[in-house]
């Protein structure tokens, strides 16, 4: 059984996902994309009959490293595409039977999450975006001023690294971080990573791991990214 903590987070990300999609549509969202770590924790910490309501209620798809909430018409929201999102339902629309299990241990409404948590979920909401071709969100992770600097050395603006994720040249089938590391300094932090990338280039296969060391500034009551640099891992 998994205790009370350990699925009220999972359960509260969760929220702050469907809430999140809410706030930018207006309504409530038919499908999640959830981490099977997570869904494994809520099937765990909730009862029978909880975790039916909730399976019944939403279409419940199991996707690693993933925490998304989409409509059939392709709408959706990327957990962490905007951190100020606060536990308040503010959807006109009724609110479905499912987002009213209750948490246990659930923070103040005005409690933001702890920066390193932030910042995670922030990194994987980047990588989501990447790989779905989410420009949207990648536009809210990216600061004006975001600038990359590739494995070549080569650096790129903010713009031409939105060109290269819509180009039709760049496929990605894998794009997974793990080994995230946060070091919040205030109103700056820096977060290393590490990344799986499979997929294609140009018609080129791409299998290859990179370490990657991300700048994010906090602007507006809000994390944003302002540098990134990535070095591939030597096979």
């Amino acid at each position: 059984m998994a205790t009370d903590q350990e699925r009220d987070k999972n359960w509260e990300r969760v929220l702050r996902t469907a809430i999140g999609f809410g706030k930018k549509y207006g309504r409530w969202p038919t499908r999640l994309l959830v981490d099977p770590g997570i869904l494994r924790a809520l099937e765990r910490g909730f009862s029978e009959d909880e975790y039916s309501t909730l399976s019944d209620g939403v279409e419940l798809v199991p996707t690693p490293d993933t925490l998304r909430a989409e409509a059939d018409d392709e709408d959706h929201y990327n957990y962490g595409e905007s951190l100020a999102t606060r536990m308040t339902y503010t959807v006109s629309d009724p609110r479905p039977e499912w987002l009213t299990l209750n948490l246990i241990a659930a923070p103040p409404e005005e409690e933001s999450a702890p920066p390193g948590e932030e910042l995670e979920a922030l990194v994987r909401a980047w990588h989501a975006a990447i790989l779905s071709k989410d420009m949207d969100a990648l536009q809210a992770i990216w600061a004006e001023d975001y600038a990359a600097v590739g494995p070549d050395g080569r650096v790129s603006t903010r713009s031409e690294e939105l060109a290269a994720v819509r180009s039709p040249d760049l496929h990605f089938e894998v794009l997974a971080p793990d080994e995230v590391t946060t070091m919040p300094l205030g109103e700056v932090a820096v977060v290393r990573s590490r990344t799986t990338a499979v997929g294609s280039f140009q018609g080129e296969p791409m299998d290859a791991s990179f370490r990657n060391t991300n700048v994010f500034v906090r602007r507006d009551g809000r994390w944003v990214a302002v540098s990134a640099h990535s070095t591939a891992i030597s096979t």
